[in-house]
């Protein structure tokens, strides 16, 4: 069980696992594999989650994730990797509920302190920038913020409060975003084998690694694009990208796309790396 043991290494992390498998016969094994390892040190792998109902299936109903009772619950979602993962679907999405936010805050009743901003700001969690257009204008108003000022218990300007009810009313927008799970989600240029599940592409691909990198006078950012060809057609899929705001000290234009040029570098070693 040499490849169950080197995903138990690599892709459990505390209490829980996670990982993707090219088919269902492969992931059925896993499952199997992992479960007896666990159970030779007396623990007992339980709450397992698929996006394929064959896999689901093939397991016993007291080890599944209640979810996955309910598989074809669209709006059932489970936390992985601090995003919302719609099993069903097979998408990414976001919990901005914000539920320890004070609520005449949300409804924009009041100003809030740059205290409360800065912890409203944190509670988007966007690890691979999927929401970046959407999140550096908060650290752009967090940015002039701090330029004006403004003690941490001390309600922002009325003029800081304009851009902040702008981002706050989009805020609740976001929530509707989904990001495809899989890369090239798409039926154009794949097939499913019916024996096991199994997503197969009998063409020739060449895959590619595209980054782009720009920059403005308020901030610079860059995006990663993986494009597939086949004989087929080509597909093009996000990602990740990265932002940062531009410094208070102000940079003149050339430097601040250096900057945005480092930032795509860094982004694209991670990924060829990853």
């Amino acid at each position: 069980m040499p490849d169950a043991v080197n995903a138990i290494m690599k892709n459990q992390s505390m209490n829980d696992f996670i990982d993707s498998l090219p088919d269902v016969a492969t992931a059925t094994k896993m499952i199997k594999d992992i479960s007896y390892i666990k159970q030779q040190g007396g623990f007992v792998m339980r709450n397992w989650l698929s996006n394929n109902p064959i896999v689901l299936n093939d397991m016993p109903k007291e080890t599944l994730n209640d979810m996955a009772i309910r598989f074809n619950v669209e709006s059932q979602a489970e936390r992985t990797l601090g995003l919302l993962w719609f099993p069903a679907s097979d998408m990414f999405g976001f919990d901005l509920s914000l539920k320890r936010i004070p609520s005449d805050i949300l409804q924009l009743s009041r100003k809030p302190t740059k205290r409360e901003v800065l912890r409203i700001i944190m509670s988007v969690y966007d690890i691979h920038g999927f929401l970046a257009p959407f999140t550096i204008k908060s650290k752009m108003l967090m940015r002039e913020i701090w330029n004006v000022g403004i003690k941490w218990d001390q309600e922002i300007t009325d003029s800081l409060f304009v851009l902040f009810k702008d981002w706050i009313s989009q805020l609740q927008e976001m929530s509707y975003v989904r990001i495809p799970r899989w890369y090239f989600y798409s039926d154009d240029s794949v097939g499913v084998n019916e024996k096991n599940g199994r997503t197969v592409n009998d063409n020739e691909t060449s895959l590619q690694l595209h980054i782009f990198c720009d920059a403005s006078p308020c901030a610079y950012a860059c995006v990663a694009y993986w494009r597939k060809q086949d004989s087929n057609c080509v597909q093009v899929s996000f990602i990740a990208s990265n932002s940062r705001v531009a410094p208070l000290k102000p940079l003149t234009m050339p430097k601040l796309e250096l900057q945005g040029a480092l930032l795509a570098c860094r982004l694209a070693d991670y990924k060829k790396g990853a």
